[in-house]
């Protein structure tokens, strides 16, 4: 009885078969499907794709089986005598093989299929692989402005100086349908601008990602174009790779032209300061000058500011040539610190016809120097009061007594005192009063 029971067992099972898990793409000229399903091992490429979603249209082809015509209604007609029409496009057939996809030696029909399979069909000449990792909707901004030259298929990025702030913007795309649940793993971006910081390379890299299926990961990078550098074309390459969960890796590579485009005359003004300084103390104003533009120049540079009194002029020449040290000039200069506030400064450099300007703020604290100021006065101020309280107690040692004379001098001063004493307060009243209102002023 035991016996019938295992047989029966044995016999349901090799009935029901044992189940593998497919996952099948499907690339049409403008669109990319996918679904998972689960199928027989051992299943034909052809029971695979009837059981799938995918409405496929075959012909059988003498001594072959079928051949796979159409999917969805892509594709060709049947051909008379067997097989489908052939216009240079047909649907090829890849399958994974050690980390990449591989076209299939054995036709669609014929193939049979293992747990953990991943198919790949595609129409087209046969010369392109699907890519399901895939760089989409970039925008690159130069300064600010939307360059409408590129897109994810490559193009110059114009209007660029030295300088100038490149952005992109754009999205990577996992194009595995949700349904699947096919995640991409180790995904990686970097971004080279070639040849152009002092004949090195530019490199940005973003972080390993993971994104899921029917998901997108949004990235932003910018990078700061050199300010001494040839006028010409330069590089740009983006490239992105990872790997589906069945081990498939995906590379994209695009390529760019970043366009240097430099003025006749241009130059880039720079200027910084001490953000606060204290009365007395003096504050370091830097200023630099680079000629970007295409011509030699004479520049006036002019650092003033009427309500601390300062003022420098100064010829400078600039060559154009970016490797001659002249095409630069760098130097610090001092600015005396004597009353408290917020005051200006203004850097200006005219060259030509052309005025670049900046204006920085030198911000001067007193408050140090009032309080010290202060305390000093009321220093000075116990120290005679002390003195006045040691000549009136001091004690007469003995039976000495105190003359005529001294008494008459210890008399005379006396007032005096008193009144170094009122001097002295009235004088704390008044730095106080001051105190007060340069406060005012600052705020």
């Amino acid at each position: 009885m035991k016996q019938i029971i295992w047989v029966m067992m044995i016999l349901v099972l090799v009935g029901l078969g044992v189940a593998a898990e497919v996952c099948v793409v499907v690339e049409f000229p403008d669109k990319i499907e996918s679904e998972c399903l689960d199928v027989d091992e051992g299943s034909s490429g052809y029971e695979l794709l009837e059981k799938s979603g995918f409405s496929a249209f075959w012909n059988e082809y003498p001594g072959w089986g079928y051949m796979l015509c159409k999917i969805g209604g892509v594709g060709t007609e049947a051909a008379v005598g067997g097989g489908c029409e052939y216009d240079g496009e047909y649907w090829a057939f890849y399958t994974a093989d050690n980390g990449e996809l591989e076209y299939s030696m054995v036709g669609l029909s014929s193939y049979e299929v293992n747990d953990g399979d991943l198919l790949v069909l595609s129409y087209g000449d046969g010369t392109t692989i699907p890519v399901m990792l895939k760089i989409d909707n970039l925008k690159a901004y130069v300064d600010g402005h939307k360059d409408k030259n590129v897109d994810e298929t490559g193009g110059t990025i114009k209007d660029v100086r030295p300088g100038s702030i490149v952005k992109l913007k754009f999205d990577i795309k996992n194009l595995f349908d949700k349904d699947t649940d096919v995640e991409m793993e180790n995904v990686e971006l970097r971004v080279v601008l070639r040849d152009i910081d002092n004949g090195g390379d530019i490199e940005l890299e973003v972080e390993e990602l993971s994104i899921s299926a029917d998901k997108e990961e949004e990235i932003e990078i910018e990078f700061e174009i050199p300010l001494q550098l040839k006028e010409k074309n330069y590089e740009l390459s983006i490239e992105l790779n990872g790997e589906d969960d069945f081990g498939v890796n995906y590379e994209q590579n695009l390529e760019f032209e970043v366009e240097l485009d430099k003025q006749t005359h241009e130059l880039l003004l720079f200027s910084d300061i001490d953000s606060m300084v204290e009365c007395g103390d003096t504050a370091k104003l830097d200023v630099e000058l680079v000629n970007i533009g295409k011509k030699d120049e004479d520049v006036s540079l002019l650092l003033y500011s009427d309500e601390l009194g300062f003022s420098v002029f100064e010829n400078i020449e600039l060559d154009s040539n970016y490797k001659n040290e002249d095409n630069m000039f760098e130097k610090s200069y001092y600015v005396e610190a004597l009353v408290g506030g917020i005051f200006p400064i203004t850097v200006k450099a005219d060259y030509g016809s052309d005025t670049e300007q900046e204006v920085v703020y030198l911000n001067v604290s007193c408050e140090s120097a009032v309080v010290e100021g202060i305390d000093l006065l009321v220093q000075q101020h116990l120290d005679m009061a002390n003195i006045a309280a040691n000549v009136i107690v001091q004690p007469v040692s003995g039976n000495a007594e105190i003359t005529e004379s001294e008494e008459i001098e210890f008399e005379n001063m006396t007032p005096f005192l008193i009144v170094f004493s009122l001097v002295l307060l009235l004088l704390l009243v008044v730095v106080l009063i001051i105190f007060g209102f340069i406060k005012k002023m600052e705020l």
